[in-house]
């Protein structure tokens, strides 16, 4: 279901009247007033996606490594990426904050995230000068809007959940025309 979300007001003077008028312009659009694209239609505080997509999820992960994954998911925050609260605001978890969550050793963070990496859960990236991880909004996503970061880091991801083809156009039209793009990471 596309939602028609206001794209701005347009006032005028009627010539015939004298009278101002307003035109109300809205936008067939899933995208809104913050650039962020309309993946959940529920919005749901943390979304886990279809059983298919978590028994993917199951078989790639051990046990131990699905808890750590839930411990880290209480972290999403409203963009996807990982962060926590301080005194300046919300910050990115590094690889040391991630690392003293778990409970774990240097060496253990650097094989659990780059495990984590490669299964395509998460992604390392640079985003507006600030190293991040952000998850993949299939498995995982914060409310319903996916941020401009979280759409261009996962887009192939995405694009393949996408089922409406008129969405799927959408989509790849709202990624094209990201201009802040994160930098990935390897």
């Amino acid at each position: 279901m596309i939602r028609y979300f206001p794209r701005g007001d347009e006032t005028y003077l009627d010539n015939n009247t004298g009278q101002f008028k307003i035109i109300h312009h809205y936008t067939d659009q899933k995208i809104d007033k913050h650039n962020r694209f309309l993946y959940n239609e529920r919005n749901i505080p943390i979304k886990m996606f279809s059983r298919s997509i978590r028994s993917e999820l199951i078989n790639e992960l051990t046990d131990v490594e699905l808890g750590r994954l839930m411990k880290l998911i209480i972290y999403i925050g409203e963009d996807n990426v990982l962060k926590k609260r301080n005194s300046d605001g919300m910050i990115s978890l590094t690889k040391e904050d991630i690392g003293s969550i778990l409970n774990l050793k240097d060496r253990a963070t650097r094989e659990y995230l780059n495990k984590l990496c490669e299964k395509n859960i998460i992604r390392r990236i640079k985003y507006c000068g600030e190293e991040s991880y952000v998850v993949n909004p299939i498995y995982f996503l914060r409310g319903k809007w996916m941020s401009e970061c979280t759409s261009y880091s996962f887009k192939e991801d995405v694009e393949r959940t996408i089922v409406n083809s008129n969405e799927k156009e959408l989509f790849k039209r709202y990624v094209r025309k990201i201009k802040n793009r994160p930098e990935i990471k390897r």
